[in-house]
């Protein structure tokens, strides 16, 4: 049985989370970005070279950090990622859903979400934390805006069946007023 999305009146309404998705209301893009760059830290990901310039301890950035240093985690995430166009002013201004799933299917992620970049050669991947969805209205399946590189690889490599992970799921603050 799967639970369903508290938006309606939207095509997205019919999305749905996981049965044992835990899902949680964000106030603020900062977690977000924690655990990107965070996930990002690891030598397998495309970005790790320039996170780890920044981060040299993998430690410092840890979501449950609590005394990180919030305007380097900002700024390296602006000069990553913020900057270009995939992430810009509407994803910061965003309504935001932080969901933890133990046990996250592959069928799931290859029936709900859309790689918009995929990846080729494959790599064993053990969780995925730190994925970033985008709901658009006009499309049923979510946007995976990060995380590209290791989804595109358990979808080539088929293997696990699920892994734990925790995501984000954004929507335009914008569309959710309505």
């Amino acid at each position: 049985m799967l639970v369903e999305m508290a938006i309606v009146n939207t095509p997205l309404s019919r999305a749905q989370y996981p049965e044992s998705a835990i899902v949680e209301e964000l106030d603020s893009c900062l977690e977000i970005k924690k655990w990107w760059l965070y996930n990002e830290w690891d030598p397998t990901c495309q970005f790790s070279v320039y996170v780890q310039k920044a981060f040299p301890n993998k430690s410092d950035l840890h979501p449950q950090e609590g005394n990180a240093d919030i305007s380097l985690i900002e700024s390296t995430f602006n000069n990553v990622r913020g900057k270009y166009s995939l992430w810009g002013s509407e994803k910061e201004e965003a309504r935001w859903e932080k969901v933890t799933v133990e046990d996250l299917k592959l069928t799931w992620i290859i029936e709900n979400v859309e790689v918009l970049y995929e990846v080729t050669g494959g790599f064993e991947v053990l969780q995925l934390n730190g994925l970033v969805f985008w709901k658009n209205p006009a499309q049923r399946k979510y946007q995976l805006l990060e995380g590209n590189h290791r989804v595109s690889a358990w979808i080539q490599l088929q293997e696990p069946e699920s892994l734990p992970s925790i995501f984000f799921v954004g929507e335009s603050s914008n569309h959710h007023k309505n």
